[in-house]
């Protein structure tokens, strides 16, 4: 054994990492090795040391930050004065930025005192609702009366959702020359039934308009012009002035006073009858060969209508003046063993229709608007087909 040969320090061995010896050993390794590999064996072998130089860093990092944790769990991390007196959290910003004044939202906090509210006795009398107090009787000095609260008057009360037409109410306007009579299902033909001249201008003015607009205006014409005389002689200027807000206005004037003029000339009565085309029923007018105001005999069988003759009556005109007058102009009155003239019309109109269903209700009967037929109403409203 040579002397002078030196042998590695104990030292030194110990301050090299086993990373460092691995890296020695293995390129060692592919050094002794005569293999055309040998290049490679090289790059692994430095790559791998690389691996476990960063794993043995890991774990000293991980070794410091449990050391760091060890010493703050000796001390309270749950106290806040812990954080914001001894450990601001911006104190190093604030350092950084060569400020020493802290803001104030980073001040010291105190912690909060629970506020204990006290609740005083409420020594003083509830309220009560003046619909809830007793009402008790005092004696007056003077005399001896006792003022008592006196009891609401008994009676019906009207819901506001069944709206009643305050014209179903309304007293007669000066002028008129007949009286207006109770409407109890709320037609304008009900309360001007005792004129028959009233009825007819109602079915010419209420065309094409509505019963709000042309009631105001029919009672306005009526107290002009009273009677159909009045009406015949009247200017036509003046009835245009009159009925100008229904529209149409020309044409009824027109209508109007020529009404009134054939009126005049041979007034409604029970003796005459004038044919009417296509009216009650349409399919028997090719049998009877009908012509619109032809004046039929008293013995003829063939349909016919007192106020045909008149210029402006539709069918509209004789449904309501069949239904509303023409028992009067007869004469007959219930009770005299006839059948009504209403009974026997079959009405189109929306508000004539409903009408006879509801007359013919009070009798006890179904009355079907369509088809004109009726069916017995029976106890408890039960229908009975007959």
């Amino acid at each position: 054994m040579n002397c002078n040969q030196t042998t590695p320090d104990a030292d030194t061995e110990d301050e090299s990492t086993p990373s460092e010896l691995l890296f020695e050993k293995l390129h060692h390794y592919a050094r002794s090795k005569s293999s055309p590999t040998r290049f490679h064996d090289e790059q692994r072998a430095a790559v791998l040391a690389t691996a476990i130089t960063e794993v043995e860093l890991f774990v000293k990092l991980t070794e410091q930050l449990a050391l760091s944790f060890l010493l703050l769990l000796e001390k309270d991390i749950f106290n806040p004065r812990l954080w914001f007196v001894e450990h601001p959290p911006t104190a190093r910003v604030f350092e950084r930025a060569g400020s020493t004044k802290l803001s104030t939202s980073f001040k010291t906090q105190r912690p909060r005192k629970k506020r204990h509210h006290k609740i005083e006795a409420d020594t003083s009398k509830p309220t009560l609702s003046p619909f809830f107090q007793e009402t008790k009787p005092t004696a007056t000095s003077d005399s001896t009366d006792i003022a008592i609260l006196k009891p609401k008057k008994a009676g019906l009360t009207t819901s506001p959702y069944f709206y009643i037409d305050p014209f179903a109410t309304a007293p007669t306007p000066k002028g008129l020359n007949f009286e207006l009579q109770p409407s109890p299902f709320g037609l304008i033909q009900e309360r001007i039934r005792g004129s028959l001249f009233a009825l007819v201008l109602q079915a010419i003015l209420w065309n094409q308009t509505t019963a709000k607009a042309a009631r105001p205006v029919l009672f306005k014409l009526l107290c002009t012009y009273p009677t159909p005389e009045s009406l015949a002689v009247a200017k036509s200027e003046d009835i245009y002035d009159i009925i100008r807000c229904l529209g149409l206005q020309a044409r009824r004037t027109a209508t109007m006073i020529e009404l009134a003029k054939r009126w005049v000339a041979a007034p409604p009565c029970p003796t005459r009858r004038y044919a009417r085309k296509n009216y009650p029923n349409p399919d028997r007018d090719m049998d009877h060969r009908l012509k619109d105001g032809e004046l039929l005999d008293i013995n003829d069988k063939r349909p016919g209508w007192e106020i045909a003759h008149l210029p402006g009556i539709g069918p509209y005109a004789l449904d309501s003046y069949r239904i509303f007058y023409r028992d009067t102009l007869w004469g007959i009155e219930e009770g005299d063993g006839v059948e009504p003239e209403w009974k026997r019309v079959i009405p189109e109109d929306k508000e004539l229709a409903p009408y006879v269903a509801w007359k013919w209700r009070q009798e006890g009967w179904d009355y079907d608007i369509k088809t004109g037929t009726r069916t017995r109403i029976g106890w408890k409203g039960q229908v009975l087909t007959l």
